[in-house]
């Protein structure tokens, strides 16, 4: 789906950012653009801060390395769990799948 000379240089910019998240095709990243597009500037000023603070904030668990918004993670830091029992997976999308 090549655009070149029929859209905008920023929209096909966009488009080609979107495409290098898993799964997203041309078709779902022009489709993602458009919507953000229709968007207010407010809501999508939200969305971009919203992701530039996840990636600037967010840290790794100093005990496991899950992700977290602090040194422990919510796992690590509830006084309640039975620190005897470890569970063991794979990566971070089994933890949240777990929890």
């Amino acid at each position: 789906m090549d655009l070149e000379g029929r859209s905008s240089k920023l929209l096909e910019d966009a488009v080609a950012q979107f495409t290098t998240l898993p799964g997203i095709g041309r078709k779902t990243a022009m489709r993602f653009a458009l919507y953000l597009l229709r968007k207010s500037e407010e809501d999508v000023k939200q969305f971009t801060e919203a992701v530039l603070k996840m990636k600037m904030d967010t840290q790794f668990c100093s005990v496991c390395n899950n992700i977290s918004d602090s040194d422990l993670c919510s796992v690590c830091s509830d006084k309640s769990r039975d620190r005897s029992i470890v569970c063991v997976v794979e990566g971070i999308h089994d933890i949240i799948a777990i929890e």
